[in-house]
């Protein structure tokens, strides 16, 4: 039986504002192969011994990197099906309801899924996060569950790439969520062209210092404002690397002074207007060290160590060290525009 499969939240009878409904909770793995049509078959079926019931839903949980996602399907009474969710961490709040319907809608279109409302929740004394409350309807009878949770995981990859369409400075906007402490906002953004974010760092040790000029390095070589921040965890979530939780330093080994010295002995020119910031949370701190664009004439930035240089680049979500043959080649040339 359905209502039995949910074996950590095995569902019941409930009351509801609207009218009756039955409810059920099962986690991905039970429902995954399942259609809407075998759980409108089902629930209507139910619905004939239960006059009195005007409703049914089915809360499908699944796990999408660290993050726990939730599907919530209504079936009424005439075998209409439609479909809840929320989208809160890492995507951009101010985003204008047309272009959140335009993204959801085309990733859930192949399950041919339609946006009936698409609200936007501030943070209040009642919510601790931003989040969008998604309604769709499903016009599909044949479309599995599955194949709607694939279309919720690859809409959460494709709004964090519209928070950098939508925003002219998209490091600005992260760092102020960090410094406020809006930590829900930043889960789900993905490492950028103008982001990279480590769980740690053995700062003052060989290892530790090279990452740090390399990525410092990397950005003042871009052509836009770049962060990096010690003490976000990623996971690799659609062969990308992205935000999934807090996982603070020592505030004793990482000091404003101490990132400040290394990269100052070992990156040349000077960084114009970099700035590290030292954010204080439980168990410990995180750090932000942001680069902003620097001047053509100054580039390149290399990283000067025992007698020789390293040029680094910054391309999309990874920083690469230049060859010998460019370095010649860039010489030659000059710096491109």
């Amino acid at each position: 039986m359905l209502h039995q499969l949910g074996k950590e939240d095995p569902g019941g009878f409930v009351e509801h504002d609207e009218g009756r409904l039955c409810g059920v909770d099962v986690r991905l793995p039970e429902m995954e192969d399942v259609t809407i049509r075998s759980i409108t078959e089902y629930f209507t079926s139910r619905f004939k011994n239960l006059p009195n019931y005007e409703y049914a839903f089915l809360a499908v949980h699944f796990k999408n990197g660290n993050r726990h996602e939730e599907l919530l399907f209504t079936i009424r009474l005439d075998g209409t099906v439609e479909l809840d969710l929320d989208l809160e961490g890492g995507n951009p709040s101010r985003l204008r309801d047309t272009r959140l319907k335009i993204e959801v809608e085309k990733l859930f279109g192949a399950a041919n899924a339609s946006v009936l409302e698409a609200d936007h929740f501030f943070a209040d004394e009642g919510i601790d996060h931003d989040f969008w409350s998604i309604r769709m309807s499903l016009n599909s009878q044949s479309v599995t569950i599955g194949e709607l949770c694939e279309a919720l995981r690859n809409t959460r990859s494709a709004l964090c790439k519209v928070r950098t369409e939508a925003y002219s400075d998209c490091s600005a906007d992260f760092m102020d969520s960090l410094t406020r402490g809006r930590f829900e906002d930043l889960v789900g953004t993905e490492e950028s062209s103008w982001l990279e974010c480590k769980s740690e760092l053995n700062i003052g040790n060989a290892d530790g210092n090279d990452k740090l000029v390399k990525a410092v390095c990397g950005f003042a070589n871009g052509d836009e404002s770049g962060l990096l921040v010690i003490g976000l965890k990623t996971d690799r979530i659609n062969s990308r690397d992205v935000v999934s939780s807090v996982s603070p330093v020592s505030a004793r080994a990482h000091t404003e002074d101490r990132y400040r010295k290394i990269i100052s002995e070992q990156v040349s020119p000077v960084v114009v207007g970099l700035k590290v910031g030292i954010i204080a949370v439980e168990d410990g701190v995180l750090v932000a060290v942001s680069i902003p664009a620097q001047e053509r004439n100054s580039k390149p930035f290399m990283v000067t160590k025992q007698g020789g240089i390293s040029i680094f680049l910054r391309n999309g979500d990874f920083t690469s060290r230049m060859k010998p043959d460019e370095i010649r080649m860039l010489m030659a040339r000059g710096w491109p525009e």
